[in-house]
């Protein structure tokens, strides 16, 4: 464009000023046409004025009218520009173009006139210039005046201003070129998905995070975003099924109200997939609508973790609750197993079988309680030498049950002779019935296989082996190497964690041994453990335990028992009175108490939960009082498993026994307790345990 070598006044080198003032501090293109069209109108008469311009396939315009001009005239002029832009630039969206908007320009040279509803502005009324940047055209501005006259009066004003208009566009489109350089490349290293949509909710961009967050969700392959960037045409193709397009559609069905704020949800797939979504709306101070910024984030790992602490929250008060029922179930319990003790001994070979049965159940009893107790409080610290085989073998009944239930059979082939290793033996056991859980689950899911085996053996390198072979579905050998990872799981959602198998590596690699898996898909899977073996002796202090006790050293010894249950100590005394020198019994601790300062006893048999004063209490107070009997004491209780009651137990010098306990591993206890010479009171001064109330 060529400017007239025409004089300017002062009025139009004010308002020429003015627009060079406002254009330097406009950040975008419809900011800067706006105090384009305003200054504009000062100087020059026209009734519409429409702009159009496309900036990298993007279009910006708007349609500005006087207070005077009909807004059925106004766009059905700005129509016609339109469609001469169309022509012009066939890579514009010709919908996007009828989606432009109008303002209203006011209070400038109104001269009170009427409404303009008349006829089409014609080419004599009209300017139509090209915008160009950098030498090509860019854009279209056009002005629908009142009469030709004005046109021409004004002409070269206008052109002096569209002339200095592209040379802002072209500085505004460097700057803006610029920032979007910064924003792809923030964009990019980005850990969140970030989208990008304009006010007729189509994508503009998307970071790479945000590309591979829907495909990870979209249940069709992304096949939405391969196709098209248009949200329109994913919303069309499946929004019953597609979650993140289901989302799309809340946002673009708000109101105007909501649009201006934040719109938060989490949507997940049928894979337990979770994805927080935030979408803020995009505008300017004009109120103009730019569209919506969506964040995604992946809180799958999140919220895992919160299901996590609820189900520990959840074992937590289990435990105090197994606690509980531990203490109610073993007492009688206790009661039960004594007196059928006693009533053997009475009765004859055919009496005795029924008895048998009856103690087998008082038996399988004890161990569930036990089990429940060592489940609802897990204890990885203590360690001792056990046989796995023997562990092994509790694994598989607990969960012999399960298995049936699921046409699932179990086949054991163990090792002879004695697998010795150091462990914590329940972590053990919980990792054998974590591998029978998985091998069950892929059996019943898949409903290929029947069986899981488990054997044992000892390897030339001195390690002892164990394998859990099952003939179910296989593991996909894509995913083998993922399965140790936590989280990571196959299983629907709701199933499974996804933290079995890592917890339970973590167990073994703890012990010092290895867990590693081989699978053959649609053939078998087999996870095999490897730990060290420690020797051919179980701890001396279970082996004790099978010794016939030396019962004379019981006979001239005094017994103080003290338990809240009156059948207990009925059913204790009356086994083992014939072996002692004399045994008194209370119900009561504080009593008991009293007694304890009134006369010497040698073995004090104390229950530890008790109402008023429990046995931990009182073996503080009598320690206090006579020190020598600091390791004369035997604990006896229903729940030695209880957080409190366990810590205890680990800090204080005495021996336990945990009820329900037969009437020989009482004596036995009490033998080895009798064996050993009375403290001195000058070594007893400071007794380990002393203070605790656990």
């Amino acid at each position: 464009m060529t400017t007239p070598n025409t004089p300017l006044s002062e009025t139009r080198l004010r308002l020429l000023y003015e627009f060079t003032s406002k254009a330097s501090s406009s950040l975008n293109l419809r900011t800067l046409m706006t105090h384009f069209f305003n200054i504009l109108s000062k100087e020059v008469e026209f009734d519409v004025g429409v702009f159009v311009v496309l900036d990298d396939e993007q279009v910006e315009g708007r349609t500005y009218l006087r207070p005077w001009v009909d807004a059925v005239v106004g766009k059905k002029f700005a129509q016609s520009v339109f469609n001469r832009t169309a022509e012009l630039f066939p890579v514009v969206n010709a919908d996007a173009l009828s989606r432009i908007e109008c303002s209203v320009l006011q209070g400038h040279n109104s001269k009170d006139r009427n409404v303009t509803t008349g006829a089409d502005y014609d080419s004599k009324t009209v300017t139509e210039l090209q915008l160009k940047c950098w030498g090509k055209v860019c854009g279209t501005l056009a002005l629908a005046s009142p009469d030709e006259n004005t046109v021409e009066n004004k002409i070269t004003f206008v052109e002096l201003m569209t002339e200095h208009l592209e040379l802002v566009i072209e500085r505004l489109f460097t700057r803006q070129d610029i920032e979007r350089k910064k924003l792809t490349n923030i964009l990019c290293s980005m850990t969140e998905g970030v989208y990008l949509f304009d006010a007729n909710g189509s994508f503009t961009s998307i970071n790479p995070i945000g590309m591979e967050l829907i495909r990870d969700m979209c249940e069709f392959e992304a096949e939405c975003i391969d196709h098209s960037f248009s949200s329109a045409e994913m919303l069309s193709l499946h929004t019953k099924d597609c979650t993140f397009a289901a989302f799309l559609s809340k946002v673009r069905n708000l109101s105007e109200q909501e649009k201006t704020g934040t719109f938060r949800d989490e949507i997940q797939n049928s894979a337990g997939k979770t994805l927080s979504l935030t979408a803020s709306s995009l505008s300017h101070d004009d109120g103009w609508q730019y569209g919506h910024v969506i964040t995604a984030k992946d809180i799958t790992e999140e919220r895992m973790l919160q299901k996590k602490m609820i189900h520990s929250s959840k074992l937590a008060s289990l435990g105090e609750m197994a606690a509980g029922i531990a203490h109610e179930i073993n007492n009688p319990l206790q009661s039960i197993l004594l007196n059928t003790e006693i009533l053997g001994a009475t009765l004859d070979t055919a009496g005795n079988k029924r008895l048998e049965r009856v103690q087998e159940g008082i038996s399988r009893i004890k161990a569930i309680v036990k089990d429940l107790l060592i489940f609802a409080r897990e204890d990885t610290t203590d360690t001792q030498n056990v046989d796995l085989n023997i562990v092994i073998e509790k694994a598989t009944d607990i969960m012999r049950h399960q298995l049936k239930l699921a046409n699932v059979n179990v086949r054991l082939d163990l090792e002879k002779r004695p697998l010795i290793v150091s462990c914590n033996r329940n972590l053990f056991q919980q990792v054998v019935i974590n591998l029978f859980q998985n091998a069950k689950d892929a059996i019943e899911e898949s409903g290929t296989g029947s069986a899981v085996s488990i054997r044992s053996w000892l390897s030339k390198d001195k390690t002892v082996a164990v394998e859990v072979v099952d003939d179910g579905p296989g593991i996909p050998k894509e995913i083998q190497a993922k399965i140790f990872e936590p989280f990571h799981t196959t299983k629907v959602v709701g199933k499974g964690t996804g933290l079995g198998l890592s917890v339970s590596r973590k167990i073994i690699e703890g012990m010092g041994g290895t867990l590693t898996v081989v699978s053959r898909p649609e053939k078998h899977t087999t996870f095999r453990i490897d730990i060290p073996h420690k020797s051919m002796v179980i701890d001396e202090r279970r082996s004790n335990r099978h010794r016939e006790p030396e019962y004379g050293k019981l006979s001239n010894l005094a017994v103080l028992m003290v338990d809240d249950e009156q059948e207990v100590l009925h059913s204790v005394c009356d086994s083992i009175s014939s072996y002692v020198g004399s045994i008194e019994t209370s119900n009561d601790s504080i009593k008991a108490y009293g007694r304890i300062k009134e006369r010497d006893y040698d073995l004090l048999l104390l229950d530890i939960r008790m109402p008023g004063m429990d046995g931990t209490e009182l073996y503080d107070k009598v320690i206090k009082l006579k020190p020598t009997l600091a390791d004369k004491v035997l604990f006896l209780s229903g729940d030695i498993e209880g957080e409190k009651t366990a810590k205890f137990l680990r800090e204080c010098p005495c021996k336990y026994l945990p009820k329900p306990f037969s009437s020989k591993e009482l004596l036995m206890i009490m033998c080895e307790m009798a064996s050993k010479p009375k403290q001195r009171q000058k070594e007893s001064a400071t007794v380990k345990g002393a203070g605790l109330n656990g």
